[in-house]
């Protein structure tokens, strides 16, 4: 019996220790007999008979086998070693696994002809992991970078395949006032700082600028986009009483024929004026992002409100979730 700990780690088998790979056979008609080599690990070179060309997958496949009861088997395993840990698991016959396990651990992991599978559900059926998606995905999983070594990691996708994150992250949509446009009596006026041009927005509160985007390939369809905006008081301007408020327009134009728009406004105190000299951040409300590859964001910012000074805007634009590296397809995430 091999002994397998919750965290899928091998600590032990039968006889209370083991050698991870005791010897080699080319196909498993070539192991020893298997009475004989009880919490020994054997690595069989080649698939062996029958091979049914219709899930591609053999009765005795390659990988590590080992005496369970006197017969020898395959068993899905891994270990820890040294700084870095890896999963050694085995191509499993799944006529034989299939009846043995019955249910298993939600994230167990086997590999199936060489494809990596971890169970979604905690069940299994006799459709082999390639073709049951109902309890079974194909993922990657880094589980431990060693400290000690710079190395890069090469992903290897089909055609029409991409990367996908299954816990999105976080990217930014940002549009720069300098390059943006708008009617000439209300763009913001230019300004230098530190031989650097930027819009600066002055306490008329009627100035407004705006620009537009794609929404990138590696945006996670459907996820919420957040405006913000990234400001600072003018050196030698006054924060006034009521700050400054601004208010953020924004259009999203999808492939479908579906139009979306609003606004919002997000405010500064003058007191977060004063104690944020070097940049301060506004953050706004989350809106419904889109549900089709393609879609063209417009937005614009106007300032509307506050008795603050002239305030500078460096950047504008969206957060937004990404779940892959891009899209599989040019017109198809």
């Amino acid at each position: 019996m091999i002994i397998i700990d919750e965290k899928q780690f091998l600590v032990g088998n039968s006889v209370g220790a083991f050698t991870l790979i005791k010897g080699f056979a080319d196909t498993f008609a070539g192991l020893p007999v298997a009475a004989d080599h009880s919490g020994e690990f054997w690595f069989v070179k080649t698939g062996s008979s029958p091979y049914v060309p219709l899930t591609s997958w053999f009765k005795y496949p390659a990988g590590l086998y080992t005496p369970i009861s006197g017969v020898w088997e395959q068993a899905p395993i891994s270990v820890d070693y040294t700084e870095t840990t890896g999963l050694v698991s085995n191509i499993t016959d799944w006529a034989t696994f299939y009846p043995l396990v019955g249910t298993i651990a939600i994230g167990s992991r086997i590999t199936f002809n060489g494809v990596l599978y971890t169970n979604k559900t905690g069940s299994v059926s006799s459709t082999t992991p390639a073709l049951d998606a109902t309890n079974w995905e194909s993922k990657i999983i880094v589980e431990k970078i060693a400290s000690s070594t710079n190395k890069d990691l090469t992903l290897s996708t089909s055609l029409n395949y991409t990367a996908v994150l299954e816990n999105p992250v976080y990217e930014d949509l940002n549009f720069d006032p300098s390059a943006s446009g708008g009617p000439a009596v209300s763009i913001p006026d230019y300004v230098t700082i530190n031989d650097v041009i930027y819009r600066e927005f002055t306490s008329g509160n009627n100035q407004k600028c705006g620009s537009g985007a794609e929404l990138p390939h590696n945006y996670k369809l459907s996820g919420t986009l957040q405006p913000h905006l990234h400001i600072f008081l003018k050196t030698g301007e006054n924060a006034g009483t009521t700050g400054v408020s601004f208010t953020f327009y924004w259009a999203l134009r999808e492939s479908d024929g579906t139009l979306t728009y609003g606004n919002l406004v997000l405010s500064a105190t003058s007191a977060q004026l004063t104690s944020n000299p070097v940049k301060f951040n506004l953050y706004g409300t989350a809106f419904a992002g889109a549900d089709t590859l393609g879609a063209q964001l417009s937005v614009a910012i106007a300032r509307t409100a506050g008795d603050a000074g002239d305030v500078i805007v460096t950047t504008f634009g969206v957060h937004y979730p990404i779940d892959t590296m891009g899209s599989r397809q040019l017109g198809v995430k």
